[in-house]
């Protein structure tokens, strides 16, 4: 529906309203005017069947009521009393004195319904600011036991860094002397003439060089440190450290020609990542065309080693093992 036909629509059903409160109070005011009783808001109302508040809301109706009502008032002003009423007469007088009783009667029991409903809301209204002091009270009340918590949460927090704090510093003495004794355990577990021979050449051991040289045979760490000091007669060293773990891992000889190294390398590489990827279960076989290495996938397929191994890398390899022991 179109907000102009909701609108129409409303207009149409005020406008039916207001007929209505006029049929009814133009029905009240002849009914009243036959019966010769007093016109006002209150015996309109009753006679018509509505509220009060329902006949001021229509101009028309509230300003013809209050025009017949000062019409009523001047028509008795001018009145004279007759010296003599007949009993007719008389008749009439009670009549609407007996109107005019039941127009105020009607009109108190209105007023005391408005007096009880405004008593019920008083009595609601006593009783919710009742409930609002008790949740005050409550709400109070939790704020103490709150701000308490609070204290003591801080309290033990502050114990619970202070005993982190204590344990940080026990652990790290505990870890030192454990550092200390698995060097020194670690230190000798390599001769001293093997250290004298590093020491001279200038190579300062640490865990990594030691774990390395501890799983080598002893002539492979031998002949990387005769390749560092081949490499020092030559002067062209930057780490002796490095040279000495690089040909340590690709076990280097001494005298050997670059290419010699490289193809030295490469062998030592294979041989570790096939060793892994066949635990794994990623090849099955290997061999050499010439000079090119291939390796045979676990589907039956064969790759050159140089291409396969740069999707399944020896670093990845170690991580697996490492993650499954």
């Amino acid at each position: 529906m179109s907000k102009e036909l909701r609108i129409a629509t409303l207009n149409a059903v005020a406008e039916q309203k207001k007929q209505y409160c006029l049929d009814c109070t133009d029905k009240a005011i002849a009914k009243l005017i036959k019966n010769n009783e007093r016109i006002s808001f209150g015996s309109v109302a009753r006679v018509a069947g509505v509220s009060i508040s329902y006949l001021y809301k229509y101009p028309e109706v509230k300003e013809r009521i209050q025009n017949l009502r000062e019409q009523q008032k001047m028509g008795v002003k001018k009145t004279t009393i007759p010296q003599s009423a007949s009993e007719k007469s008389k008749q009439v007088i009670i009549e609407q004195f007996r109107n005019r009783i039941n127009t105020l009667e009607w009109e108190r029991k209105e007023q005391e319904k408005k007096i009880q409903s405004m008593t019920g809301k008083l009595y609601e209204m006593g009783r919710n600011m009742d409930l609002l002091d008790q949740l005050k009270e409550e709400t109070s009340r939790l704020n103490q036991e709150n701000k308490q918590l609070r204290a003591e949460l801080e309290s033990t927090r502050n114990e619970l860094n202070h005993c982190q704090q204590r344990l940080i510093t026990s652990n790290s003495k505990i870890d030192s002397f454990d550092q200390l004794r698995s060097q020194q355990a670690t230190n000798d577990d390599i001769s001293d003439e093997l250290k004298a021979n590093l020491s001279e050449v200038g190579i300062k051991l640490n865990k990594t060089l030691i774990q390395m040289i501890k799983s080598a045979p002893e002539a492979q760490v031998i002949s990387a440190l005769s390749v560092v000091k081949e490499a020092l007669i030559s002067g062209d060293v930057r780490s002796k450290a490095g040279l000495f773990r690089k040909a340590l891992e690709s076990a280097w000889e001494p005298n050997e020609a670059d290419s010699e190294r490289e193809a030295s390398t490469t062998r030592c590489y294979f041989s570790q990542w096939y060793d892994l990827a066949r635990d794994y279960g990623i090849v099955i076989g290997s061999r050499e065309d010439n000079g090119v290495l291939m390796v045979q996938e676990n589907t039956g397929q064969w790759h050159k080693f140089e291409d396969f191994s740069t999707k399944w890398t020896l670093d990845y390899l170690k991580r697996k093992q490492n993650r499954n022991r």
